[in-house]
């Protein structure tokens, strides 16, 4: 999930972590375990890891040997503990911040669910997927939605408004970072 860099968790694990990240990308995943793979250039692009821990607010780099163990399996397949979030950062091309940690670690951070209907969410999908004119053809997103969806331009418009009034899509009709994680 995309989440709000201005959420003070958020911010406070980024600043600690990577304090020379200035960017807006940041995400959640949720998992168990994880691999360091990635941490030497390859294709314009690295990932670098830090852990971070709730508990103590104090941010390691990654191997830090009093989480992992000597052997090179383990290594490849990081138990996450309670309380930690691995934060991986990919440098290069395009830079974003990626915080991995147990589910529901981070709940106060995520975005609140939001109620949206079928039109509504077909028309978060499609302008996820499609970039909004492409071969000639304008308004792409609802030629496609149409073509598979059978949507009307009367429905697309409609529920288009309603999500801008909601939030999801800005006035241009780009998603905003509620209709990003609305889309998934």
């Amino acid at each position: 999930m995309h989440v709000d860099r201005s959420d003070p968790t958020v911010r406070t694990i980024v600043e600690r972590t990577f304090p020379e990240y200035n960017g807006k990308r940041i995400s959640i995943s949720p998992a168990e375990t994880i691999a360091f793979y990635g941490t030497l250039w390859d294709g314009g692009t690295r990932y670098r890891y830090r852990l971070y821990d709730l508990a103590s607010q104090r941010a390691v780099a990654v191997p830090p040997e009093e989480y992992l163990a000597p052997d090179a399996a383990h290594r490849d397949n990081f138990a996450i503990p309670p309380n930690i979030v691995v934060v991986r950062k990919q440098d290069g091309y395009r830079e974003y911040v990626d915080l991995i940690c147990l589910p529901g670690t981070l709940v106060p951070a995520l975005p609140p669910p939001v109620d949206i209907a079928d039109d509504e969410r077909i028309v978060l999908r499609f302008t996820a997927s499609y970039k909004s004119s492409y071969g000639g053809i304008s308004n792409y997103r609802f030629h496609e939605a149409n073509r598979t969806n059978g949507i009307t331009a009367a429905r697309w418009e409609a529920a288009k408004a309603t999500l801008i009034g909601k939030g999801l899509l800005d006035k241009r009709g780009a998603l905003t970072l509620a209709g990003k994680n609305a889309a998934l």
